[in-house]
């Protein structure tokens, strides 16, 4: 399972004190998106853009990956106040030839820590979705 998320703003993390003040200050004056992953069960970083367009296509080439190392796989979008992002990605996923996949809305615990704004996708083999569908 490849799991990627893009948040809009470095103030959540600050208020929730994963990161510091200086570095969300200067975050946000760069306009940084970070890229976090998850990676055995913790949340990870895993890149930086600056600028929602170039978090995008970062998010995109992402997902090009996981659909090239696992032709099978389903993926699962996720967002908080982003569906543009979504679509993009949902757009994308659908010219891969990725066969499934469902658009959820964020959970309240990321939301809180990773504030509005935030989207990402969860892929996945399609044995793990077989599996999901049988409760």
């Amino acid at each position: 399972t490849t799991t990627r998320m893009c948040l809009n703003t470095l103030s959540y993390l600050q208020r929730s004190g994963r990161i510091g003040g200086a570095a969300a200050l200067l975050g946000g004056l760069l306009n940084l998106k970070p890229i976090l992953g998850l990676r055995e069960g913790r949340v990870e970083p895993y890149a930086r853009a600056v600028g929602a367009g170039r978090a995008l296509n970062s998010m995109t080439e992402q997902l090009r990956a996981c659909a090239a190392s696992l032709p099978q796989g389903r993926v699962a979008f996720f967002h908080n106040g982003a569906p543009d992002s979504v679509d993009a990605l949902r757009f994308e996923a659908r010219r891969l030839g990725v066969q499934e996949s469902m658009t959820l809305g964020l959970g309240t615990v990321l939301s809180a820590h990773g504030g509005p704004g935030v989207f990402g996708f969860s892929f996945e083999p399609a044995h793990v979705w077989q599996n999901f569908r049988a409760y």
